[in-house]
């Protein structure tokens, strides 16, 4: 299991890559819903770019929020975990459950833009099929 504080540097770099909010022209009384996440993981030399994605959609909007995160391996890690094991275990790390918040808290300032509740998304990393609404 990856564990962050033994593999990449204490300080990391965060910051909001793009939002696309898309209003749908449709008036239902009952709305459909589904929200994923997606990562992607590259890595160069010592450094580590993530970029991960929260999209949200509906039967009335389609929103995306992406937040990239750089991270440099330690100078004394000693075994270096492959780029696919980074990816796949990399979501269970307090590192993107801080992108996830920031990502959720977005979603919701964006949702509620128009007066509506706010949409809350839970700051954990969602699957395809893992939070469907009906």
């Amino acid at each position: 299991m990856l564990n962050p504080k033994e593999v990449f540097e204490n300080q990391y770099q965060i910051w909001l890559h793009s939002v696309d909010f898309k209003i749908l022209e449709n008036d239902k009384a009952q709305i459909k819903m589904s929200c994923y996440d997606k990562n992607k993981v590259t890595v160069n030399n010592d450094i580590i770019d993530m970029e991960l994605t929260r999209k949200v959609k509906s039967d009335v909007f389609v929103l995306s929020v992406t937040m990239g995160a750089k991270l440099k391996f330690r100078s004394d890690c000693e075994n270096r975990p492959l780029v696919d094991e980074i990816a796949d275990e990399i979501i269970t790390t307090p590192i993107v459950s801080n992108l996830l918040a920031r990502i959720a808290m977005l979603i919701g300032q964006i949702t509620s833009v128009h007066g509506r509740e706010p949409l809350i998304t839970p700051p954990k990393f969602l699957k395809e099929n893992d939070l469907t609404i009906s």
